[in-house]
């Protein structure tokens, strides 16, 4: 076929496309119309990459343009926002800057320093997983660079270091293995002789990188791990070096229990002989402190632990003693407190005068500080330190001042404004480290330390300082929540512990028994719990407070103590079956169920089951009282049954599972939320497992409650079907025969 008149013949092949090498580092080719939609952190690094893989190592201009290069990539912030969305693959990372790390040698120090910013800058920002070769390619030469670069560099390739390591320790062992071998760089600089805080602090950033475990990968071998654990302990029990900023010590502190906790929880670990765990927990639990103002303590070094016979063998429960016929319940919860209330009458009007502020929101998340709103009452004592000098009432913080009334300037305001974060990120890192310890150590050797922590009764004079200290005062919602956290670890797996707690009578030898401390120190974490219930501002926190409420209710031995906690108890947390936030609301069922399943039945529980709403109760009083002298009696035939009353509390939980809530009265939003609903229901459980007799008037109320799910509640249909089918099966095992009614449970 003819070419047309006036179209000139195709170009040659060569001529077109000019011959050009091809490898595994070449740039990938991005179309001109794929290039526009990328944003401008991607156009960017796509640009520069192309430059840098360009270059040769034998280039006349390769400083200059390395050093051109690497400005601008470090000049980028590669963050995704939730305007910008940067999608950079990782193996165009990774064949980045293992082509790069051909191009820098050594020699030329000042490069190296800036490829290990890059290193540090890319994969820190993009969250780059590398594969195994680029892994092996920047740890040799990151280790490599520690061995022949000189000291003034370390500090950078330390950084570099600790980004590659991060969640790759296991992969490492071989190449850092030098670096923590006696005499090797990283138990140089983290060593308590080394004068540079700065390198101090990412030496021991990198130990805990190398010792963090992600799930799935195998431990870090023992030894490395002992290693390094020794030298976060070294670290956390060492006082502050005189002369040393108090902001460089919070960033070394911070490091050190970071690593601490990567330790505990990278697999099975066990303690070394002598006071080890001792001084760790004192050294935890200064750190708990630190920064709180007002402060001027005397710190242990060590704590030691108390024997506990209840482990020896659970001694067989005693009768509890019924209560004296002039005493009303609503009083019996303050027995056994008779300092605390006398300490409290002597203040006189200073009680009702003293103004507290609220707990507000944290600016910046940790930044904003507020004092706790409420009336704080003393701790107790409990091998807790009190302050050696006069101790304010409240944690008041001495930096929550406007700029007007401020004696700092701005810059001096910043600086403190700065110096309190890392005094909380210090007391937030004790407590995750604490919280690890809790669950790396064995119930048994833990509660030894129970009086440190948690205090057994109110005294006079300075309270001590243990969590309910931090949980009540700290000025922190993310501090008190990690205190909170902490404590439900304490308390989760304690029924053995607390089952000798007993104090239903008084008692009457000259020394005080553990049984009755045991005993005043469950008192003392209903008071201090209730306390913070009411002045909790934050959802979260809250959420946390009330769970911490049912794991100390279904472990305390209330058959053994003063009836009154449960009552008081169960007053102060119906309001919050009210709160806007979902997670209170299936917390403070989730308590009512560790209530009614708390050595069920209890009478004070069957009184309470029957209150009713405007908080009169038609129990009778003798039966109350001739049902409390055993502690497994049978609930009392209350009048309530007789005339068809349904109990409040199956009320409630009937009324959750199927009828709409009052703001919403139509569509699919009228129901309360799937979570609500599936924990009302396993209270209904509990209810007719416990007190089925209380309950059996009920019946018909219980099997209409039929009410089909919105579809948009598909995904959790078989968790709604469990709960219903435990009811159901529940209820069958409590009668004779199938009540068709029931059945309706297994479609709820």
């Amino acid at each position: 076929m003819a070419v047309p008149t006036g179209v000139s013949e195709p170009a040659s092949s060569s001529r077109a496309f000019p011959s050009m090498s091809l490898s595994a580092e070449a740039a990938p080719f991005v179309p001109e119309s794929h290039l526009s939609c990328l944003s401008d952190a991607e156009k960017h690094l796509s640009r520069c990459s192309a430059k840098l893989r360009a270059l040769r190592a034998d280039s006349v201009q390769l400083r200059e343009q390395l050093n051109l290069l690497f400005d601008q990539l470090l000049s980028e912030n590669y963050n995704k926002t939730p305007d910008v969305s940067v999608n950079i693959r990782p193996e165009d990372v990774c064949s980045l800057l293992k082509h790069t790390s051909c191009l820098v040698p050594l020699c030329q120090e000042h490069l190296v320093v800036k490829f290990c910013q890059l290193v540090h800058h890319l994969l820190n920002q993009l969250k780059v997983i590398m594969d195994e070769h680029t892994l092996s390619v920047l740890l040799s030469y990151t280790v490599t660079a520690l061995k022949d670069c000189s000291a003034w560099t370390h500090s950078d390739v330390l950084l570099a270091l600790s980004t590659v390591v991060y969640g790759n320790g296991p992969h490492c062992q071989q190449q850092v293995g030098s670096l923590l071998s006696e005499g090797g760089l990283l138990l140089q600089y983290s060593s308590l002789s080394q004068q540079s805080m700065e390198l101090r602090h990412v030496a021991l950033n990198c130990m805990a990188n190398i010792c963090l475990r992600i799930p799935g990968q195998p431990p870090l071998d023992d030894h490395y791990r002992s290693t390094c654990f020794q030298v976060f302990l070294k670290t956390l029990v060492s006082p502050k070096p005189p002369d040393t900023d108090e902001l460089f010590y919070c960033v070394v502190i911070q490091a050190a229990l970071k690593g601490l906790q990567y330790c505990l929880s990278g697999g099975k670990w066990k303690f070394g002989g002598g006071d080890e765990l001792g001084s760790l927990l004192a050294a935890l639990k200064r750190l708990m402190f630190q920064g709180a103002p007002g402060l001027s303590v005397e710190w242990p070094t060590v704590l030691y632990p108390t024997p506990l016979p209840q482990y020896e063998g659970v001694p067989s429960p005693k009768p509890a003693e019924p209560p004296a016929p002039s005493a009303p319940p609503k009083n019996a919860a303050a027995s056994g407190k008779t300092s605390g209330n006398k300490k409290r009458k002597s203040k006189g009007k200073g009680k009702k005068t003293q103004t507290e502020e609220s707990r507000g929101e944290e600016k910046d998340g940790e930044d904003k500080e507020a004092v706790p709103a409420l009336q704080r009452g003393e701790e107790g004592r409990g091998g807790g330190e009190t302050a050696a000098k006069s101790f304010p009432p409240l944690f008041y913080p001495s930096w929550k001042l406007n700029s007007s009334d401020s004696e700092f300037s701005d810059t001096e305001g910043n600086a403190q404004s700065k110096l309190r974060l890392n005094h909380i990120r210090v007391r937030q890192g004790a407590l995750h480290s604490k919280l690890a310890v809790v669950k790396a150590v064995e119930k048994r050797t833990l509660y030894g330390y129970w009086s440190s922590f948690i205090p057994d009764s109110p005294t006079a004079g300075p309270p001590p300082l243990t969590l309910l200290t931090i949980i009540l005062k700290d000025p922190s919602p993310k501090v008190r929540l990690c205190a909170l956290q902490v404590l439900t670890a304490i308390l989760d797996g304690s029924r053995q512990f607390l089952a000798v707690a007993e104090d239903t009578a008084s008692p009457r030898t000259s020394y005080t028994p553990f049984s009755f401390l045991l005993a005043t120190s469950v008192r003392e974490l209903h008071r201090a719990l209730s306390l913070a219930l009411l002045a909790e501002t934050s959802s979260q926190t809250l959420t946390q407070v009330v769970k911490c409420l049912a794991f100390l209710v279904a472990n305390a031995p209330y058959h053994r103590l003063r009836p009154g906690l449960l009552t008081s108890l169960w007053k102060q947390i119906r309001p919050y079956m009210r709160h806007r936030d979902v997670t209170v609301r299936v917390s403070v069922l989730t308590l009512y169920g560790a209530v009614v399943t708390t050595q069920a039945p209890l009478p004070e529980d069957s009184a309470l089951s029957w209150r009713q709403r405007n908080g009169g109760s038609q129990t009778s009083a003798a039966s109350s009282k001739q049902s409390s002298c055993s502690h497994s009696p049978q609930p009392p035939h209350t009048p309530a049954e007789k005339g068809g009353s349904p109990p409040w509390l199956l009320e409630l939980c009937l009324s959750l599972v199927t009828q709409p809530r009052e703001d919403h009265l139509d569509g699919e939003d009228a129901l309360e939320p799937l979570p609500v609903r599936l924990a009302a229901l396993q209270v209904l459980s509990h209810l007719v497992r416990g007190y089925f007799s209380l309950t059996q008037a009920s019946l018909s109320e219980i099997g209409t409650g039929e009410h089909p799910l919105p579809q948009r509640d598909r995904p959790a249909f078989t968790a709604a079907r469990l709960k219903g089918k435990t009811l159901s099966e529940r209820l069958d095992a409590k009668i004779t025969f199938r009540n068709p009614a029931i059945v309706c449970f297994f479609f709820l």
